[in-house]
């Protein structure tokens, strides 16, 4: 088997090791700073009313409640911003008891669809849609910080 093995010189040794003890802070401020983007995305693409068998469910409280949480970092070392539906609504129902529907249960039920409704899927679209332009605005960020001294 071939091996393969190659000298560093130290100057790019120590500017690697450089970069490497900003990344846990400068990774925050990428995912707050592209955040925005995706959430305007995904109330871009939120349904305004969700089609069931039998009728159409309000939907517009979902598009509102599209929220960004703040960035964390997990076990594993990654970091990860939830964006979130927030809020519920309380139906009623025709004997008359009342229940609540939360608004990450609407999107999910739009989503993916359930039993008496089609899936209307409006998340990855949007994910696709702005794939790019978080990219690009994660990358500006990280070079405007690993160029700070």
């Amino acid at each position: 088997m071939a091996s393969f093995g190659f000298k560093m010189s130290e100057e790019l040794q120590e500017e690697l090791s450089e970069h490497l003890s900003k990344i846990d802070e400068v990774a925050p401020k990428m995912l707050e700073e592209a955040a925005p983007i995706l959430v305007k995305a995904l109330k871009h693409h939120a349904p305004t009313s969700i089609k069931k068998a039998s009728n159409t469910v309000r939907a517009s409280k979902l598009k509102n409640n599209i929220k960004a949480k703040k960035p964390k970092k997990t076990k594993n070392g990654a970091w990860i911003l939830p964006i979130v539906f927030t809020g519920k609504e309380i139906r009623k129902t025709s004997d008359g008891k009342y229940y609540d529907v939360t608004n990450a249960q609407k999107a999910a039920y739009a989503e993916y669809g359930k039993s008496d409704q089609e899936a209307s899927p409006f998340i990855r679209p949007a994910i696709e849609d702005c794939e790019d332009d978080v990219n690009i605005e994660m990358q500006a960020v990280f070079f405007r910080e690993m160029m700070k001294k």
